[in-house]
Order: structure tokens, then sequence, then C-alpha cells
């Protein structure tokens, strides 16, 4: 195995015998182990592999009309960031909200009177959506993240400057037609006859899910504050509920057998030695469970 380090990054290759699996689990505890010691001013650390994700918890806003949750698509985007920000969060997966597409129709009329061709119009549209360049620069022992400014508003890309003519600016909103079309959904999701979008988290590799709960719970609570009086949000799925269950479940197993053991042990054994015998067994697992924490397996 070989690693390069860069700015803020580190790419491992792998072997081709090692157990891909097993080595991204002991990396995401290895980083998870340190991350809390890293400085305040030091990003989260992130580790992409091609492994599948696992889905945390799904979290369902709802509202009475399918247009009050277009209203709040903001905020749904909002809601997920904030999800996303948490340490542990791989990604966030929202379903049920359509995309949104830029129409821009070019006005004959109004090129004929600035004396502008279409495809002037359409390099100026061009360079603008570019994608951005991003650089850095080192000097005096730091390092800076270079960035360009961008257009953040709709107002401001209807505000691009296509030509000076006579003295004049003449912006793009000047000779075409601008508006944000919604696309048709691709799913829609019902639940007792509300509209639902459904955000689902999902997690890094080797994250202690029971860890995420207390967190997403804070985020959810947050997120009543970023929507409107007539949308509501609530979990769906919480995979830290199941595990709950499952823990609860084995504790009442473990219940059961003991008494069960005791009561067979006492019809053939002095009390005293039923009660040992009765105990070897819950003993014997929880001996067995001690050192998973320290393993990094729970």
């Amino acid at each position: 195995m070989s690693l390069t380090e860069r700015l803020r990054q580190s790419d491992l290759v792998l072997l081709d015998d090692v157990d891909t699996n097993q080595l991204y689990q002991n990396i995401n505890q290895s980083v998870s182990a340190v991350r809390t010691s890293f400085p305040d001013d030091v990003r989260a650390v992130n580790i992409n592999t091609d492994l599948i994700q696992s889905n945390v918890e799904t979290f369902h806003i709802a509202a009475d009309n399918y247009d009050t949750l277009l209203n709040n698509r903001e905020a749904i985007h909002q809601f997920a960031d904030n999800l996303t920000a948490i340490p542990g969060v791989k990604s966030t997966d929202i379903r049920g909200l359509p995309g949104e597409t830029l129409s821009v129709q070019m006005e004959p009329d109004a090129l004929a009177r600035y004396q502008l061709q279409p495809n002037q119009v359409i390099e100026t549209i061009s360079r603008t959506i570019a994608p951005i360049p991003l650089g850095t620069d080192q000097g005096d022992d730091t390092i800076r993240t270079l960035t360009l400014s961008s257009y953040q508003d709709l107002d401001d890309f209807k505000a691009t400057l296509i030509t000076n003519t006579n003295g004049e600016n003449v912006t793009l909103e000047d000779v075409a037609s601008i508006e944000v079309i919604t696309d048709a959904p691709s799913s829609l999701i019902h639940e007792d006859g509300q509209s639902v979008v459904s955000v689902t988290v999902q997690a890094d590799d080797g994250i202690n899910i029971l860890n995420l709960d207390t967190p997403l719970k804070e985020a959810q609570a947050e997120a009543d504050t970023l929507f409107s009086d007539d949308v509501t949000i609530s979990s769906y799925f919480s995979q830290s509920t199941i595990i709950d269950e499952v823990y609860s479940s084995l504790l009442e197993s473990l219940i059961i057998s003991f008494i069960a053991v005791l009561v067979i042990m006492v019809l053939g054994l002095p009390i005293t030695s039923a009660i040992l015998v009765a105990l070897a067994i819950p003993l014997s697992i929880i001996i067995g469970l001690i050192p998973l924490p320290y393993s990094g397996l729970i």
C-alpha cells in the first residue's frame, strides 16, 4: 500500500490481496478515534470509498399541498446541508422534490434593437455559467484557498452584462425572458393523505450509528424554524431505533432464559446450585461482550 499526501487529502492505493472491507473499516475507526483531537479550524475529515453507504435515518417533510413543499425548496436543501455537516454523515438523498431548469428565451425584437446576434448572448451565458477555477496561494508558511465570486441569485444572473451600446449597458434581462421552471417530478410520495419529501441520511463507513442519533434529533428540532407553519417534519425510519429494539429483545431473551434455566434447575438441584448454573449463561454472554468496545466493534 502506498500513500500520497496532498493539501488536505491523502490517497491510499491498495494492493490486490488486501481485504478492502476490513481495511476501510479500520481506517474509519482510526479516523473517528482521533477526529475529536483536531484543532477547531480543521475541517471535517471525509473518507471516500466505493462502498455502498448505509442509510441511517429517513425524515419525512409533509404538507397538505404539494405546492407548499415546492415553496419550501430552499429550506429543504438547507436542512439537508445541516445534516451533511454532522460529523459521520456522508451524504443525504432527497426524494420527491423535482429539480429546476433555468429557461432563457431570447427575444428577436430586442436583439434587433440592440444590434446583437444570438451567438453573442449564448457565448456570454456560457462564460457566466462555466465552472469557477480554484487554486491556492502559499506564502509566509500559510496556504490560502483562492475563490472567484459567482452569481448567488437569479437577479444577479439577469443583470449579466451583454454589451454596451451608446454608453448604455445592455443586460441579459433586456434581450431575453428568464424564468425558473419546475421539472416534472420523477417520484411522488404520499403519507396519510399528505404530500411528502423524504430526506435520507447516509453514514460514513465504520461510524457508530448510535452516536449519530443525538445530533440527528437536534438537527430535526432545529429544522422546525426553517419551514413554514403548514409543513411538518418527522422521522420515518431510524436505524438507531431498530438497534435499540434488537438490544431490548436480546435483554428480554436473556432474562427469560435465566428464569427458565433457574426453574428447571430448581427441580433437580438445591436452590444455591440452581442459581449458580443459571447465572453461568448470562455471565458468559456478558464476559464475551466486554472486549467489544475496546476493539472498536461497538
